[in-house]
């Protein structure tokens, strides 16, 4: 154990959002950013975001997740949030708008959901620190 050094520090992780009223209509996107404080270990860091709002994770085409400086994100067991493999700050998820009303598996009744409003929040895990003034991003879906 003597051969295995200390972390030193450990990074704090913050989020960010350049845009906060999206339209499925429109086919809006918006772009989480992580930045991080101190040193990112070579293997990255795991970071757990979560709205705590079940299937907000599919509001998104992820499928379509514009990656850079990370690992594409997995959802957890109830979509309401992500993981992401953070490996340099900056690193950021750009998100389409999923329209539910272009799937013809969803009732047209089903597909309008009006706004709804929604916030990420980074959750507290191994290996990294929280930025008090940036652990959470909020925005709003409208339908047109």
């Amino acid at each position: 154990m003597a051969a295995v050094p200390s972390p030193t520090s450990m990074p704090t992780v913050g989020i960010s959002i350049d845009n906060t009223e999206l339209v499925e209509a429109n086919g809006d996107s918006l772009t989480l950013t992580f930045n991080v404080d101190g040193d990112i270990p070579n293997d990255g860091v795991l970071v757990y975001v979560n709205s705590g709002v079940r299937a907000a994770v599919g509001e998104f085409n992820i499928f379509n997740a514009e990656v850079s400086g990370g690992v594409f994100p997995s959802s957890n067991f109830l979509s309401s949030g992500f993981y992401f493999k953070v490996f340099e700050n900056g690193a950021s998820i750009k998100l389409d708008v999923f329209d539910e009303t272009t799937n013809p598996e969803i009732e047209p009744e089903d597909a309008v959901e009006g706004i709804e409003n929604f916030t990420f929040s980074i959750v507290e895990g191994p290996g990294y620190g929280i930025d008090a003034n940036a652990s959470s991003v909020s925005y709003s879906i409208a339908d047109a």
